[in-house]
């Protein structure tokens, strides 16, 4: 009946002897009933588990009570698999205590799985993609995990739809190079300085849209650790202030405006102000100024920063 059992079962004389093991046992183990009795059974546990389930079984043996552990054991193919070994008190009919039994669960699925909760969603494949899918899919924002060198790991359909690009397609270039040519060296900056210090990163910078327009975005980042610590991945979100960006600059510029008329600067410094205002809001332009005379049948040039002066 006990060969039956699906479990390894043994049992052991009070002093914690091994006396008998059954069929199972053999059979995982590939040792014979002689081999494991008395401390034939050590052979099969884990070097690294075994001083602690030692102290262990003396501390049960000791007390007498019912006890269990967990350690690894070899099978018969040289792998090691977690169990747990439980053992109980058997008396006579008189009540004496007269030996012990012990059964060995094969645990190491359970031991897996607590294994896998343990470690962060962003270190476990499967995972990592369902959760942040889930998660990215359904802010107002571009996301992605992006490797420590910059590279694009998993984005989220809003960084797809502006790209016009395939995931495939963005793992092949770095995140930085949809960065406007005027702020790279910011960016690559405060990059390398998040990289080497671990902090959050934070930047504003212009992207180059897929239809080759640059629009500002707020562009944050978390560092994203392994168990050991160490940065695996940054969790990168942009938020596009492209809107709030022109009202800032419109109105910094309304400011200077006013600010050069009431220093009494020339007309020519403020006439040139305007342009670089206009231009700025209306990006790949250059603008002149023309002045009309009392009569209205003459113009003459007034201002163009950005022309050059044969035109």
């Amino acid at each position: 009946m006990v060969d039956a059992l699906p479990g390894l079962v043994w049992t052991a004389l009070p002093d914690g002897h091994i006396d008998f093991v059954n069929r199972r046992w053999c059979e995982y183990t590939n040792l014979g009933p002689a081999e494991s009795r008395g401390r034939g059974w050590q052979s099969v546990v884990h070097p690294e588990d075994l001083p602690e389930l030692l102290e262990r079984w003396r501390s049960i043996l000791a007390s007498r009570e019912a006890g269990e552990m967990e350690a690894r054991l070899r099978r018969h193919d040289g792998e090691y698999r977690w169990f747990l070994l439980r053992a109980c008190p058997l008396a006579n009919a008189s009540g004496q205590f007269v030996k012990w039994c012990g059964t060995n669960t094969d645990i190491e699925d359970r031991r897996r799985t607590e294994a896998d909760l343990r470690v962060p969603w962003w270190m476990r494949s499967p995972a990592r993609e369902d959760y942040f899918s889930s998660v990215a899919d359904n802010i107002a924002a571009l996301a992605a995990l992006v490797t420590p060198a910059g590279r694009f790991e998993l984005v989220n359909r809003q960084t797809l739809a502006f790209f016009d690009a395939t995931l495939d397609e963005l793992k092949h270039r770095a995140i930085a190079d949809a960065v406007r040519p005027d702020d790279l060296p910011n960016v690559i900056a405060r990059w390398r300085e998040s990289g080497e210090t671990g902090c959050p990163y934070d930047v504003e910078e212009r992207l180059r849209r897929a239809d080759g327009s640059y629009r500002w975005f707020h562009t944050t980042g978390f560092p994203l650790r392994d168990t050991e610590g160490q940065i695996a991945l940054w969790y990168i979100v942009q938020r596009e202030v492209d809107d709030e960006k022109h009202v800032e600059t419109l109105a910094a510029g309304e400011k200077r405006l006013l600010e050069l008329v009431a220093e009494g600067h020339s007309m020519s410094e403020i006439l040139e102000a305007i342009c670089h205002l206009a231009e700025n809001e209306a990006r790949g332009c250059c603008c002149s100024v023309m002045l009309l005379d009392p009569s209205g049948t003459r113009v003459e040039h007034a201002a163009a920063p950005s022309l050059p002066a044969s035109s």
